[in-house]
């Protein structure tokens, strides 16, 4: 079992067992929906490993998958055009025009995560 399946099951699994959707709260925050960055740059051999596993976890909130491309060179970038194709409406694509590093990806998808709650994780296994 990959580090990633484990954290995001034990994390799944705290919120389907001590918390309803309905009374998940930070602060003064409802938590609804999770937004799962995921910063790609050549990736071609674990994109769509990853993207599987994330997919895969059953979580009570609304998810949504953020992908950023930071100008791959190794054919990422026609994974991720297929991966739009699909109009997965749970996943968002976005792309670097210049490779501008990790930092930058994820600034990227902060910006245009939509969730209550972001957690990041990286395209390799």
């Amino acid at each position: 079992m990959h580090l990633f399946q484990i954290d995001l099951n034990l994390y799944a699994r705290y919120v389907r067992l001590s918390l309803n959707k309905s009374d998940w709260y930070h602060g003064n925050l409802v938590v609804e929906k999770l937004s799962i960055i995921i910063p790609v740059y050549n990736e071609l051999k674990t994109l769509n490993e990853i993207l599987d596993q994330v997919r895969a976890v059953e979580l009570r909130l609304e998810k949504e998958i953020i992908l950023v491309d930071d100008f791959s060179t190794d054919g990422t970038r026609d994974i991720l055009k297929q991966i739009e194709d699909l109009d997965d409406p749970l996943v968002r694509v976005f792309y670097h025009s210049v490779n501008r590093g990790k930092g930058a990806a994820l600034r990227t998808g902060f910006q245009n995560a939509t969730g209550d709650l972001t957690i990041i994780q990286d395209a390799d296994l």
